[in-house]
């Protein structure tokens, strides 16, 4: 068993799992009064309390993480044996937090007790390639020296995302007992998947003492004075190539802000007369700042923070779409990536298809075991029409050519998923129905087991054709004709334009309830209606599938008290 920081294999002692599995996907804790702090580095993210702390120990909304998995369940920070208070707490776009704390009233051994609130602690987290900075600065506010004795927990359950998600798991791989070497104390899990994962806690001042994961200070600062304490946490996967990192904890905050100054000065800038709304548009830039995840040379959207700091086909695709005002790279970027996971072959344990982009890619444990089939999975039936759409739409905002040819054998292999396999039952109009037996059930944009049913509440058999869904089909349809007809492909082009007229008559004569003067939710295996009023019609205005005069009656609906 090799490992980066190449510790002996003979120093690893095995160990029992010291972590509930598989009941810990199913723990329930007291919800948050106070929301977490989410900082965000790529695929690594830290999600705290205001305190900075990650507790309680594997908590299923805290912890530190690294491609899909836990490295850090457990940090906690002790002052003479209790938690500190906190006073205030803040994020700085997404890759650093300053949070302000004190203390209750302090025993001493030597003087008088320090009264409550004159220790002050600045704690400042930061990552910064793939590194997590924990700096906290002790100031004594007191006329006389103040003896402290400074505690930090930690623990690494090593656990998939998809457990902390609540997917319980039978077992679960090698857990070693955690060694202090030199300034470090290092834990170690080598998984289902045969992978090694560390994580390795390096001590700025190494401890005076360290016993039962708990690093221990006995600290004196004198009158008026302070004294920083620094902690690093770093994630280790063997096989992985470890990312360059900082000199210094102010290196990191100097390199994550330089690389947001480079975002920004790329990106489209806004300014108006009112000032909520540019502060919204700041936030909103710094938010697709923080969400783009590596791929390559390339970038993509990921769905969101923290649990779905991932690819996923259809988030990352409207993101690249209602972006392009903003940078269009994006939107690029998104469809290189995107067309490199396209389908290839038929796989049922993924719903993999030719032709097909995929939902979600995953990379932790239970993916790599074959546990989860999600590296990657294809279970959605929306991502590829809004794949030809995005192309389009970057084409009309960048008249980049290069990047259209680069990418026409992808639109050419998506046309034909929508022409042939995503036609289950060759009538004409795009359907799901999951293969894979730990797949997705439903594969629209509302994916719950029971997001399709009937007006009596019975939940609808596949396979299922969505009426956005057919929206998006025609949008896709009607664009790519326009494209492939400027690149040179009319005949193509005529066929496909066809498609998109017959596939409009299809949604006319399949979804309006005239009833309702409103369109189906869906239809079912047996092409029955699924008569509910809900938002996906409203997925139709966004295409030119629908005519004026109906697309009125939709928005009409919309506006009524029931559907607040």
């Amino acid at each position: 068993m090799s490992t980066v920081l190449q510790v002996p294999a003979d120093a690893l002692q095995e160990v029992e799992s010291p972590y509930p599995q598989p009941e810990l996907g199913f723990l329930v804790h007291e919800p948050r009064k106070t929301n977490n702090l989410t900082l965000i580095d790529g695929k690594t993210f830290l999600s705290t309390t205001v305190s900075g702390d990650i507790m309680p120990p594997g908590a299923p909304d805290v912890g530190f993480f690294h491609d899909d998995t836990r490295f850090l369940s457990r940090l906690e920070l002790k002052v003479a044996g209790s938690r500190t208070v906190v006073l205030s707490s803040s994020e700085e776009k997404t890759f650093a937090s300053k949070i302000e704390l004190t203390t209750g009233s302090l025993s001493q051994i030597n003087s008088f007790d320090l009264p409550e609130n004159t220790v002050h602690i600045r704690r400042q987290q930061l990552l910064a390639s793939g590194l997590l900075y924990d700096s906290i600065t002790f100031s004594n506010f007191n006329l006389s020296d103040a003896e402290l004795v400074i505690e930090i927990a930690f623990e690494a359950d090593f656990v998939d995302v998809f457990q902390v998600r609540g997917c319980g798991r039978q077992r679960s791989g090698h857990y070693y007992k955690p060694i202090v070497q030199d300034d470090c104390l290092l834990f170690f899990y080598k998984g289902l998947d045969n992978v090694v994962r560390e994580t390795v806690v390096r001590f700025q001042t190494p401890p005076d003492q360290i016993e039962n994961n708990v690093a221990r200070w006995h600290w004196k600062i004198p009158a008026t004075q302070f004294r920083e304490l620094l902690n690093t946490v770093s994630c280790r996967v063997s096989g992985e190539i470890a990312r360059p990192v900082p000199k210094s904890v102010v290196q990191g905050f100097r390199e994550r802000r330089e690389a947001f100054r480079h975002w920004e000065e790329d990106s489209t800038s806004f300014e108006s007369s009112n000032g909520i709304f540019d502060e919204a548009m700041r936030t909103c830039i710094a938010d697709f700042h923080a969400l783009q995840i590596p791929n390559g040379n390339e970038h993509i959207v990921a769905a969101g923070i923290p649990w779905f700091a991932t690819m996923f086909g259809r988030d990352s695709l409207i993101a690249g779409y209602q972006a392009l005002l903003l940078n269009p790279r994006l939107a690029a970027e998104t469809l290189r990536v995107l067309g490199r996971f396209q389908g290839k072959e038929f796989n049922d344990w993924l719903d993999e298809e030719p032709g097909k982009i995929p939902h979600e890619y995953r990379s932790g444990e239970m993916t790599r075991s074959g546990e989860m089939p999600f590296g990657p999975y294809y279970g959605t039936v929306d991502a590829t029409p809004l794949f030809l759409v995005l192309l389009s739409e970057t084409f009309n905002w960048t008249g980049d050519e290069q990047l259209v040819k680069e990418l026409l054998p992808n639109a050419h292999a998506a046309l034909k998923w929508i022409e042939s396999y995503g036609d289950l039952d060759r009538d004409g109009l795009v359907e799901y129905k999951k293969r894979s037996p730990k797949g997705l059930t439903n594969q629209g944009w509302k994916d719950s087991w029971d997001a399709n049913m009937h007006r009596d509440g019975s939940v609808a058999d596949p396979p299922i054709a969505l009426v956005e869904v057919q929206g998006y089909c025609y949008e896709a349809q009607y664009r790519m004709a326009q494209l492939l007809r400027h690149f040179g492909e009319t005949e193509y082009a005529d066929k496909v334009r066809g498609r998109a007229t017959e596939l409009a008559k299809k949604i006319e004569e399949s979804f309006w309830m005239q009833s309702e003067s409103f369109y189906a939710m869906g239809l079912d295996a047996k092409k029955r209606q699924l008569q509910v009023i809900s938002s996906n019609a409203g997925h139709l205005l966004f295409t030119r599938a629908i005519n004026r005069e109906r697309a009125k009656l939709v928005v009409q609906r919309f506006m009524r008290d029931d559907m607040e």
